[in-house]
């Protein structure tokens, strides 16, 4: 039997009810191991009158859009109200860890409804997933202080990429007290000890597929002459890339006249998006995964032009369906697309680097790789594996704490 508290930055919430799916994935099937005990806590944040104006001012998410999902998904978690001040929000801008934050937040997981009436036996690991501007892990290490109980902690991507270094010293005492870290890809995991984070008992775990859903079976065979369709499936963010697809679309009708765009997701660059000619970029909003494998199947190629991405499960999710991928080579990007295209360096010039994506993509769609490699790549490579090399990791953290 192993207990463990599961503590999240990431969940669905009322803007994304499928949000966090490498969280509800994990989740579910946690919840189906036997001689697995789990209950997940979402770091909910609220915030002030007027930080929460400023937040409006500036166009990010009032509290309302960031309370927990009402749904099948949102369920998987209780949810803990961490209650941003504006010197916590002036702390995480200028590159420190909000420790009032983390203290008010680490309380409220203590006085949440089965932590503090059973004590320190009810459970014998803490699981964080997280390290952003309020650490999940820093929540971690007080609950299991009180606890009398080991913790570890997960990184997943931008955490590494992007918080880290301006909190490189705070994190690197924080890891260096978990009893174990994992990362979703050896690139991560390569930045973060660059950073200060002990390779002592680090694993790489990388994300899962959901095998019943995404599936070759069906993808349509393309009719001599039909125009290629990428797609692109992920948040609407500069750093998911979302930003410069107009320009890739733009360059590949250069070499492929007909060539069009399906973009499933939501976020800030929607308008930016919105504009260009829907009869070429075509926007599906967010969508379900079974729509999701649907689109995959229909496309040619999938395209991942992130400014950073810790491993991208979109990119086993595509192969799984039989479905081609052009990524860029940062961080478990390259990893993920394991050798099957090569992946578009980052260059300073946007210009070129469409032009590169475009000419990669039409390279692809003349001689893509062969659907069948592509599903055997993934086979094994689902939720459940992940969950059982997690589970490996966090008995053994509880057995030695």
């Amino acid at each position: 039997m192993v207990r463990i508290l599961v503590l999240a930055n990431s969940y669905p919430s009322a803007a994304s009810p499928s949000g966090a799916p490498y969280l509800t994935n994990r989740l579910t099937r946690l919840a189906q191991r036997p001689g697995v005990e789990v209950r997940a806590l979402a770091l909910v944040p609220q915030y002030g009158p007027v930080t929460a104006r400023v937040r409006r001012r500036v166009g990010l998410l009032p509290n309302e859009a960031l309370r927990l999902a009402d749904n099948e998904a949102g369920r998987r978690f209780d949810a803990v109200p961490c209650r941003w001040r504006p010197a916590d929000v002036v702390a995480g801008r200028r590159g420190r860890v909000p420790m009032g934050l983390v203290a008010r937040a680490s309380a409220g997981v203590l006085a949440a409804t089965g932590v503090h009436l059973a004590g320190p036996s009810s459970y014998d690991v803490v699981h964080a997933h997280g390290m952003y501007t309020l650490p999940a892990g820093a929540v971690a290490e007080r609950v299991a202080a009180a606890l009398e109980i080991p913790f570890v902690v997960s990184m997943h991507g931008s955490d590494v990429e992007q918080i880290m270094p301006r909190c490189s010293s705070a994190y690197r005492e924080i890891l260096s007290r978990a009893a174990a870290t994992t990362y979703v890809s050896a690139a991560l995991r390569e930045r973060a000890v660059q950073l200060g984070a002990p390779e002592r008992a680090s694993h790489v775990i990388p994300n899962g597929v959901d095998p019943q859903v995404f599936v070759p079976h069906g993808t349509p065979e393309p009719a001599p002459g039909d125009a290629p369709r990428v797609l692109f499936v992920g948040n609407l963010l500069s750093v998911k890339g979302a930003d410069r697809l107009p320009a890739i679309i733009r360059a590949l009708r250069e070499r492929l006249p007909g060539a069009s765009l399906d973009v499933a997701g939501d976020g800030p660059l929607r308008e930016l998006l919105a504009a260009q000619d829907p009869q070429i970029l075509r926007l599906h909003g967010r969508v379900e995964p079974e729509r999701v494998a649907d689109l995959m199947r229909s496309a040619s190629v999938l395209v991942v032009p992130s400014r950073a991405e810790g491993w991208g499960c979109v990119i086993g999710e595509a192969y799984a369906t039989g479905t081609p991928v052009v990524g860029a080579a940062v961080g478990g990007i390259p990893e993920a697309l394991g050798g099957f295209t090569a992946p578009i360096p980052e260059v300073g010039d946007e210009d070129a680097l469409a032009e590169a994506y475009a000419t990669r993509i039409a390279e692809v769609v003349a001689a893509p790789p062969e659907a069948a490699a592509l599903v055997a790549h993934m086979q094994g490579r689902t939720w459940d594996a992940v969950v059982d090399a997690e589970l490996a990791v966090l008995t053994a953290a509880a057995h030695t704490g």
